[in-house]
């Protein structure tokens, strides 16, 4: 599901927000010490599991943590925490891989639009556009763990729609822009406009940054 940065930022706060009042209320009550461990724990491992990136280093390093002493302490928790708040803050959890794909599918949509605007070529522009939007729907999955992978571009749409990557109105954008390709892939060319080309090699570029994969 994709992650919202303030809601992320937020959420880490509040953790280590709540550790610190423990802290604080263990120093001259450690009567429940017990159940503020336990606590702290579910609150550490919530927050990593639904807001550090599937295969990242803060997941690994946990890990390996866990492999060689067989359990977290929670100096690490917080540690670990903190430096993804950092990520967060400072916009650094997109991978290199992440940056080379989105270079290159923006390379992509900039030659649809050349072939639009400056050869008037609106049906190649459309096909174009439109395989840029499968991949990038196609990784979205990966990223997400829907796997395996729907053979179908609507089957991909609706799944990522049920897992909450994005909104139903999204789902239905999509599944106009993917007709429209799909006409320009059936000669059926008198059922789209170069205009209607234009806004869909928009729409595509926008919402490849609102849900970068």
């Amino acid at each position: 599901m994709k992650i919202n940065k303030q809601a992320a930022i937020d959420h880490i706060n509040s953790v280590l927000s709540r550790h610190q009042t423990i802290d604080a209320v263990a120093s001259v009550s450690p009567l429940r010490q017990a159940d503020n461990e336990a606590e702290l724990d579910v609150l550490y491992r919530a927050a990593i599991e639904r807001l550090c990136p599937i295969g990242s280093v803060y997941r690994n390093h946990l890990s390996n943590v866990v492999e060689e002493e067989g359990y977290v302490r929670f100096d690490i928790f917080k540690g670990t925490l903190r430096a993804l708040l950092a990520d967060y803050q400072n916009d650094r959890l997109q991978t290199f891989e992440q940056c080379m794909r989105q270079e290159l599918f923006g390379d992509f949509l900039e030659m649809a639009r050349y072939l639009l605007n400056d050869e008037k070529l609106k049906d190649p522009a459309a096909v174009l556009a439109g395989g840029v939007l499968e991949q990038h729907l196609r990784k979205l999955c990966q990223v997400n763990g829907i796997l395996p992978i729907p053979p179908k571009l609507d089957a991909v749409n609706s799944e990522l729609a049920k897992n909450g990557v994005y909104a139903k109105l999204m789902q239905k954008q999509i599944t106009a822009w993917a007709g429209l390709r799909n006409h320009a892939a059936h000669a059926e060319y008198d059922q789209y406009t170069a205009e209607q080309v234009q806004l869909m090699i928009d729409g595509i570029q926008h919402f490849m940054a609102s849900y970068p994969a």
